[in-house]
């Protein structure tokens, strides 16, 4: 069994006319980093992201504003979001919360860095 992840949070936002040339990128990650899922008949972002355990949602110009996940963790998201940070906007964030802890995934216009809170006794 694997790790269960779930979404406890976040703001996100990646232009409609970015997701074609993040779709590029994210498509060939499938072999190298996901255990499950198939990229090979995807034919738009939403539908790579699908095969990683996320739901891209969109609003009426196409932009994604937000995800959400709750699943098993599928493989390695964290080279996924660095992979597509190019074309999210700066201050996006993911905030989950898995089997190890929680953790933000923040994006800086550029990539996309993994980050955990820190605790203070």
């Amino acid at each position: 069994m694997g790790v269960c992840i779930r979404q406890l949070g976040g703001e996100f936002f990646m232009a409609a006319k970015d997701k074609a040339e993040a779709f590029k990128v994210a498509k060939p990650l499938h072999g190298h980093y996901v255990r499950k899922g198939d990229t090979d008949d995807c034919l738009n972002l939403g539908e790579v992201l699908r095969t990683w355990g996320y739901e891209a949602r969109e609003d009426a110009e196409g932009n994604i504003v937000k995800f959400s996940c709750e699943n098993e963790k599928l493989g390695d998201e964290h080279e996924l979001f660095k992979a597509i940070a190019p074309w999210v906007k700066a201050g996006s964030y993911l905030e989950m919360s898995g089997d190890y802890g929680q953790w933000r995934w923040i994006f800086d216009g550029t990539t996309c860095i993994e980050r955990w809170p820190e605790t203070k006794w």
